[in-house]
């Protein structure tokens, strides 16, 4: 983070758009989309898939990362670490999906307190992005648009609640 944030212009704004998505067929299916030159639906997000099936059969260990697939078993402990929240879910894919977004949420603050930007403004754009079949194209749903003035400190939300 600290080296891109070095590069801004003085006068400038870093935005930074994350989250984790999540794949909704035309049909209403979860964690499949049709793509483009496929006979059937895939799933995704994949990784997300493959770590739920895990947790629902007691098959992750805890603390268990490794270098060879450090980021599959970040997400599996993220994952164990909220599993009676998960399991209990109507969707339970959905419910993981929200686990993995407030998990990178807490990242990116976490990153955005021990960065030095020396631009103005320091855009957060937190956001579940939802792919769908390739006829329909994908969404966003938001969850944090934030402006941060990095002179005052001041914190602007500009996520319109209903």
């Amino acid at each position: 983070m600290g080296a891109f944030a070095s590069h801004v212009p003085d006068e400038g704004a870093v935005a930074i758009y994350y989250g984790p998505h999540i794949g909704i067929t035309q049909n209403g299916t979860i964690g499949e989309i049709h793509r483009h030159g496929q006979t059937k639906n895939s799933g995704c997000c994949g990784a997300v898939k493959g770590a739920l099936n895990k947790l629902t059969n007691n098959l992750i260990t805890a603390g268990n990362i490794t270098d060879l697939d450090y980021q599959m078993n970040t997400i599996e402990q993220i994952l164990l670490h909220e599993k009676e929240r998960i399991l209990s879910a109507t969707i339970p894919l959905k419910e993981a999906t929200e686990v993995i977004y407030e998990a990178i949420d807490r990242r990116m603050e976490e990153l955005v307190l021990g960065t030095k930007y020396n631009c103005k403004y320091l855009i957060l754009l937190g956001a579940i992005h939802i792919n769908s079949d390739t006829d329909l194209g994908s969404f966003n749903e938001t969850r944090k648009f934030e402006v941060i003035d990095l002179k005052t400190g001041i914190r602007t939300n500009y996520l319109i609640k209903n």
